[in-house]
Formats: C-alpha cells, structure tokens, sequence
C-alpha cells in the first residue's frame, strides 16, 4: 500500500513538471497548456466605445516651388486618399475624404520634395447628441403618421378622410426633413472636408 501511494506521488509529481516545461516548436500539447486561463485574473470587460458623429473641416498651406504644378499632382492622387475632389483651382485642392486618410494626406504633403508645410488648421463639430436626438424624433414622429394613417383607413366618411389626410401631409412633411437632416449628419460624420491651398 505505501509503495502505491508513492508510486501516485511520484506520478503527479511527473505531470506536474512536464506541465511547467518550456513550449516547444511544434508540440500540440505545449500549445493547449498555453492556452489554459485558469491561472489569468478575470477582469470586467472595457465598454464599447460610443459611436461618435463628429464632423470636421481644415487649411493646410503648403510651400511649393511651382504652384501650380503642384496643386495638379496632388489632385490626380486623390484616389489614393479616397477623397474626392470638391473643388479645384490652378493653386488650390479641396477634398471631401475619411478622417481615417488625414494623416496619410499630411505624411504625403510633408515627404514630398519641395514641398513644405507653412500652417495647418483643423476644426471638429460633434453632432453625436445631434444625431440620436434626430433618431428619437424620427421614431416618435413615425408613430404619429402610423395612428393617423390607421385612422384613415377606418374613416366612415369622405370629409373625415379630407380632414385626416390634411393633418398626415405637415407629419410626412415633417419626417422628411428630420430624415433628411440624419442623413446629412451620418453622410458628413467621420469624413473631413480640407482645403489644400499651394503658395
């Protein structure tokens, strides 16, 4: 009986060390020992980030030996940015782009020979409350154009229907614009206007 009882110790005592030996390139069971979280502290997950609206708008006034030459090129590289080109003149660029591109932008406009970077101004408007109060609005004023058009479809007479459909075109009318407002927020959010000006 003590012969088995060390012979168990001595068993466990063996896994135990084979447990705590180093990975080795290719060995299956050493990746499935690393992948034990038993021995990790829990801790509470980060909250997801809030999804922000921001819309922003900026000048970069860049040095240039030929202005114009200039201003062409970088209008010809706008796919490289995913921008599109606004607005154009023989020494001005205005693009429409991500705000994910901006930096690349300035890392182009500061790498290429003979241009300089004279002066940069961004600005950023946050429409994030904006745009979920516009959500609200377009629910509530959804619900409103529902009732009416129930009402509507069990209308007992035609002046009643008259009465009803007047009071349904100023609520469409209504949920078109804050529609039209949110698409407006959500189409310019996350995207920056930049004027690229060459001197």
């Amino acid at each position: 009986m003590k012969n088995a009882l060390c012979a168990c110790l001595f068993a466990l005592a063996l896994a135990g060390c084979q447990a705590a030996r180093p990975a080795k390139p290719g060995d299956d069971s050493a990746s499935r020992l690393v992948d034990r979280t038993d021995a990790v502290p829990v801790v509470e997950a980060r909250p997801d980030p809030a999804e922000y609206r921001i819309q922003r708008q900026g000048v970069v006034v860049v040095r240039a030996k030929d202005e114009q030459e200039a201003a062409t090129t970088l209008r010809r590289r706008a796919a490289e940015f995913d921008a599109i080109v606004m607005s154009m003149s023989t020494t001005s660029v205005t693009f429409k782009m991500p705000a994910t591109k901006i930096e690349p932008l300035l890392q182009h406009l500061e790498n290429t020979p003979k241009w300089d970077i004279k002066r940069l101004d961004f600005s950023a408007l946050d429409r994030t409350g904006e745009y979920w109060s516009l959500e609200a609005r377009i629910e509530s004023t959804r619900a409103v154009r529902g009732r009416i058009m129930d009402m509507i479809e069990r209308a007992g007479d035609i002046n009643t229907l008259f009465s009803l459909e007047a009071k349904l075109e100023p609520v469409q009318q209504r949920l078109d614009q804050i529609e039209g407002t949110k698409r407006d927020v959500a189409l310019k959010a996350g995207r920056v206007d930049v004027r690229i000006d060459f001197e």
